[in-house]
């Protein structure tokens, strides 16, 4: 056994030593964001980019069928989780054993990353195999070391708001360039798990990289004030950058359409072709007739549904009707169009959803707001949230 069997290392990659609670914490988010990189940002692109690929995603009641290529893309991506993870459970499980057992360390070890690889791996065909991964996870970061928890608390290492919330600006700040990495990562789905990092590693980075502070008590003082200050410029600093932005999307687009006259054109067809995949990934049937535009769906997915999806769907339901037949309708006459829209069962077309807004108290409130009486929200929302009507129950196949 080496001399630094138990020295403390909180490198991402290496087998050496132990590591505690809170690098361990620091490399799940690592971790995690190498995962945003290669799984979540590609399919979120892929999916903005091609939105019929949903259709390769087919639900039908609980069990869902996904397309090969997807199975491969997790199982891969459950293959480098494991493979990431390993180093630094092996330093988590040394650190919480104690002994000097390398057998049984990574004996622990190898049936943890095997939990993890469930978890992870498996998720297409479990979907609450997940749960054991993070449950794994979720111990190796409570369980409190016998080598770490016995030494003395480091004076430097708590968690930096400022470092968290102005990343990037807090780090040129304190001449830690690594946090430019948020300028790139804003456009992934990495983001948020980079400024998590940012908040764990901040007091780290600054205090290494500012000979300045001669004692933690100056260092501290020093990031309090400028959380407070961070927390008062970061909200003007997004607000002004927000404006930028729109204002700079808005100016390249118009010169973008200036040159490109089909460009209206081919999003309203993008956004039509992401509304027929909606329809048809949820409905089994549509039947549109004057009287009523009635859309069915399997009652054992109804049942499944929070209340939340079903208004969606029944909204969802009614811009395809209003596309669909070309209808071009003010906001008050909508509600004309969304109480006609039915959800029925395609077992035994037993109605599902509706709504049944009340039209002549909505035209009376709308003709006291026109003639400068004071209207009641209140009183317009109970109207519209207390159209819709569940069957919560329906029979089943």
């Amino acid at each position: 056994m080496s001399d630094n069997y138990f020295a403390e290392n909180n490198k991402f990659w290496n087998f050496e030593g132990v590591i505690g609670r809170r690098n361990f914490i620091t490399n799940y988010f690592i971790i995690q964001l190498i995962k945003s990189l290669i799984l979540s940002t590609p399919f979120l692109y892929l999916f903005l980019t091609n939105p019929k690929i949903i259709n390769d995603f087919s639900f039908t009641g609980t069990k869902t069928n996904n397309p090969l290529w997807w199975i491969i893309w997790i199982l891969l991506v459950g293959v480098i989780d494991s493979i990431l993870y390993y180093p630094s459970v092996v330093r988590r499980v040394r650190d919480i054993i104690g002994e000097p057992d390398e057998n049984r360390v990574y004996m622990i070890s190898s049936i943890l990353i095997v939990l993890i690889f469930i978890g992870y791996g498996m998720n297409w065909y479990l979907p609450l195999s997940s749960s054991i991964a993070m449950l794994t996870i979720l111990i190796l970061m409570c369980v409190k070391g016998k080598i770490t928890g016995s030494k003395p608390k480091n004076e430097i290492i708590k968690f930096n708001f400022g470092a968290c919330f102005g990343t990037w600006l807090w780090g040129l700040f304190n001449k830690t360039p690594i946090t430019l990495l948020m300028l790139p990562l804003i456009l992934t789905t990495g983001w948020f798990q980079f400024m998590i990092i940012c908040g764990l590693k901040g007091n780290e980075w600054a205090y290494n990289n500012n000979p300045k502070y001669s004692n933690p008590q100056d260092f501290h003082k020093s990031q309090s004030n400028q959380t407070v200050v961070w927390s008062v410029l970061m909200p003007i600093i997004l607000l002004v950058g927000f404006i930028l932005f729109s204002f700079g999307v808005g100016l390249t687009a118009n010169r973008y359409i200036k040159k490109h006259p089909d460009a209206i054109k081919n999003m309203n067809k993008l956004a039509n072709e992401y509304q027929e995949v909606a329809i048809k990934k949820n409905f089994t049937k549509i039947d549109l007739t004057d009287d009523e535009y009635k859309f069915y769906i399997e009652p054992q997915i109804w049942t499944k549904l929070p209340t939340t999806s079903k208004k969606n769907l029944l909204q969802v339901a009614a811009n395809y009707v209003k596309d669909t037949k070309n209808i071009d309708i003010q906001k008050d006459e909508n509600f004309e169009i969304v109480n006609k829209v039915k959800i029925y069962s395609s077992f035994n077309n037993e109605l599902l959803g509706e709504r049944q807004v009340n039209i002549e108290e909505i035209k009376v409130l709308a003709g006291k707001a026109k003639n400068g009486e004071r209207t009641s929200l209140k009183k317009y929302m109970e109207i519209v949230n207390g159209s819709y009507k569940f069957n919560n129950h329906p029979s089943l196949p």
